[in-house]
């Protein structure tokens, strides 16, 4: 896989680990999802699919698909779909209906419900849509809905230069072999079905069970493999868990926004200058701020900068209303803030707030009444220290 296609070796790992438990992914009561995105065209996620659908099994490769024909497939159970271009059909401004029936057939045991017509009747039915999903195309991280991230087990390619992939993946000449590798990944599946089902994940400690959940078939199949595999499945999830990878963007804008307040904060100051002061930041002036923080980055990656890499350069960053949108939906909305003047910007309160509620384990927990008290008592004490300084006066 990695002679044709330009992944690092964890992402090929992964891959392989995901299209074993696509091949009998009924053994488990949850089937991730796999995506696979880059920030621009010419990285290789088309070739990577081609590659993936030549090993799978069952795969119904669907460039365009209604969203009838969806449910059609998915109720027939043990599909496997491959999706190219996927944000047109699954992202935020998709289809609605597909959406829901993907997140739905994430999970054993949830059937898609609708009604058809028979007679002068809408009868109500039931679909199993329980399958398997590759899901391919530009930017999909910041695309696809919050909750197919959260079910999704997420791979980001490069374009790769010349000497990085000296023999790419062609179709009349490489396909023969992957269909061979893809037979032989069949019958390893179908050897080890037994003792595979049996196996118990054994995670490193990790605070997000959802990736539990999207990683446990592929730490299970790794088990079985060999421990070094398994000891790098649960290293990658770890790390992913460490690291907030999984995050949702709403959360990053939050954790990012909080980053430049503590490095500036002392140099606020109590009234409006440039959007900014002491009690909030203004939506113009956070997108800007969360520009400059990601402006040196050695990756390079700058990801509110290039937020729309399909579009040209000089539109590529984030809005000021997407921003907007993204903290109403963890709880920080923009409101008005008088400081020397009124105007409307969120506050470094409520970023906070969030911040520590997801982010930091070291923050004391809120006890309803005992903070307030001890506000009352810094206040007794400072006015009690002021009448004293008076008195000397």
């Amino acid at each position: 896989l990695l002679a044709h296609v330009y992944l690092n070796e964890d992402h090929g790992w992964l891959e392989v680990l995901w299209l074993l438990h696509s091949m009998d992914y009924q053994l488990w009561s949850k089937s991730p999802r796999l995506i696979i995105t880059a920030p621009m065209k010419g990285c290789g996620k088309s070739t990577n699919l081609d590659v993936l659908n030549a090993m799978a099994d069952k795969a119904i490769q669907s460039g365009s698909c209604s969203p009838a024909a969806y449910v059609a497939y998915a109720a027939r159970e043990c599909q496997v779909f491959f999706i190219d271009e996927a944000d047109l059909s699954f992202g935020k401004h998709g289809n609605t209906d597909m959406t829901r029936c993907l997140n739905t057939g994430y999970e054993r045991g949830k059937p898609h419900r609708k009604t058809e017509p028979r007679g002068n009747q809408h009868v109500p039915v039931c679909l199993p849509v329980y399958s398997s999903a590759v899901l391919a195309g530009i930017a999909l991280e910041t695309k696809m809905e919050d909750a197919t991230l959260d079910r999704s087990i997420i791979i980001k390619m490069d374009m790769a230069k010349k000497s990085q992939l000296p023999e790419p993946y062609k179709p009349k000449k490489h396909e023969a072999k992957f269909l061979e590798h893809g037979r032989k990944l069949k019958r390893w599946m179908m050897d080890n079905r037994e003792a595979i089902a049996s196996q118990e994940p054994r995670f490193l400690p990790m605070d997000n069970f959802r990736l539990e959940d999207n990683f446990e078939p592929l730490l299970c199949i790794a088990q079985i493999h060999s421990e070094e595999l398994a000891g790098r499945v649960r290293r990658i999830a770890k790390e992913l868990d460490s690291n907030g990878s999984y995050e949702n963007v709403s959360l990053k804008a939050v954790a990012d926004l909080h980053r430049w307040y503590q490095l500036r904060r002392n140099n606020m100051k109590p009234e409006w200058s440039y959007n900014i002061c002491d009690k909030g930041i203004g939506p113009e002036a956070a997108v800007k701020a969360l520009i400059d923080l990601h402006s040196m980055d050695v990756d390079g990656e700058k990801p509110w900068e290039n937020f729309h890499p399909e579009r040209f350069e000089s539109a590529r960053h984030i809005q000021a209303r997407e921003l907007t949108a993204l903290l109403k939906d963890v709880g920080v909305p923009k409101v008005s803030i008088r400081a020397g003047q009124s105007a409307y910007a969120y506050r470094w309160q409520d970023i906070e707030r969030v911040y520590y509620q997801y982010f930091d384990d070291q923050q004391a927990e809120y006890v309803p009444g005992l903070d307030e008290l001890e506000e009352v008592y810094e206040f007794k004490n400072a006015y009690a220290e002021a009448s004293q300084r008076s008195s000397v006066v």
